[in-house]
């Protein structure tokens, strides 16, 4: 692992290693800036000081636009790579947020089967959890690569489900990232015949599809 890569793993507790090698070095060497902005930027704690009865209230601190922190974060980490984009943050009703990145190589951010852009969103989760105090749900999107991931998903859960309903015998799915398994569990959650479950630990948790009839068992 190169220094990039163990500043990363100080500041999120994971190496990045979904990159894709064509521009591993260059991405991870633009998080490693990115880390290092964090780090400055982590306030200092001080004690208030008390100066009697009179003392007026602390006045609350603003609110924090987790978006535009998220969409900088972004920005800042693709413009290290030298992709050239735009990046579009928005705050979902639920409290997600959700980052359009638009540009004319998106299959850099991308990556070879999704694996840069899920290491990017992984990355900044983690990054943004720190600067915000929060743990806030990320979703990082290119060239409508995530909706075509998602309805992927939704077909393979059917299909895995299938099988299980014809063999009596239960499936378990490659590993997952959290959102996709969500994606897996709310695509069968209302089918009568099977059930599902996670198993497993982080990065390798996977989704279990089971016979309803053995739940009852």
């Amino acid at each position: 692992m190169d220094t990039a890569d163990n500043n990363v793993a100080t500041e999120t507790g994971q190496a990045p290693d979904g990159m894709d090698s064509t521009n591993g070095g260059t991405a991870a060497g633009a998080v490693e800036a990115v880390v290092d902005d964090a780090h400055q930027d982590e306030p200092t704690a001080e004690a208030p000081s008390s100066t009697g009865e009179g003392d007026e209230a602390p006045e609350a601190q603003e609110p924090i636009d987790v978006a535009a922190v998220a969409r900088d974060l972004l920005d800042e980490i693709l413009q290290g790579m030298g992709v050239p984009a735009t990046v579009q943050g928005e705050r979902q009703p639920e409290g997600s947020v959700r980052l359009l990145v638009e540009g004319a190589d998106m299959g850099v951010v991308i990556g070879k089967h999704g694996g840069t852009i899920n290491a990017l969103q992984y990355l900044i989760s983690l990054i943004l959890q720190k600067r915000v105090g929060e743990r806030v749900r990320l979703i990082i999107d290119a060239e409508g690569y995530r909706s075509r991931r998602e309805q992927a998903l939704r077909d393979m859960a059917q299909a895995y489900a299938q099988r299980v309903k014809e063999s009596g015998q239960e499936a378990v799915l490659d590993a997952l990232q959290s959102y996709e398994r969500r994606i897996i569990h709310n695509s069968l959650a209302d089918d009568p015949d099977v059930f599902t479950y996670s198993e497993g630990e982080e990065p390798d948790r996977r989704v279990v599809i089971s016979p309803r009839e053995a739940e009852a068992a």
